[in-house]
């Protein structure tokens, strides 16, 4: 199990991550050393004897900063931002080993305002795709893709 992402733990969620020795980063931890690394540390954490695990990932739409997602239960600035969320959704789908998804927290119902819930489900869907291999690439008005740059 990893989480990614953390900022604002309760004290009791902080024991169980250290008592069952939960393989964490913290938004701290993204900062310092980028999604990149964070999701190669992970895939390599759930990569056991060669072969990567099948993947069941929960995210929590109140990970991502409340920029993104204003209507849910938890919002805490400093969070992921939705790019960074879909990247992990996209390298995960990479994979080939996501056997299982969740997206959990949103409630329309906590809003200040129409314009809240629209951000919110529009990140959360956004999100969800990338899990499936949507990525967001720029199109020209003919609907041609803009050439992705060469490695």
């Amino acid at each position: 199990m990893v989480y990614i992402g953390l900022r604002d733990l309760d004290p009791e969620e902080t024991i169980l991550v250290e008592k069952y020795k939960i393989k964490a980063y913290s938004m701290s931890d993204i900062q310092r050393l980028g999604i990149k690394q964070v999701l190669k540390e992970t895939i390599d954490y759930l990569t056991i004897d060669g072969e990567l695990m099948p993947l069941h990932v929960s995210v929590d739409i109140d990970s991502l900063d409340p920029w993104f997602a204003p209507s849910t239960g938890t919002p805490v600035l400093g969070g992921l931002t939705l790019p960074e969320l879909m990247y992990i959704g996209n390298k995960i789908h990479e994979t080939g080993k996501l056997s299982a998804l969740d997206l959990v927290e949103v409630n329309p119902l906590l809003k200040n305002n129409d314009h809240d819930v629209e951000k919110t489900v529009f990140s959360a869907s956004r999100a969800i795709l990338s899990f499936f291999g949507y990525k967001t690439l720029g199109t020209k008005k003919d609907g041609h893709q803009v050439p992705l740059a060469k490695k």
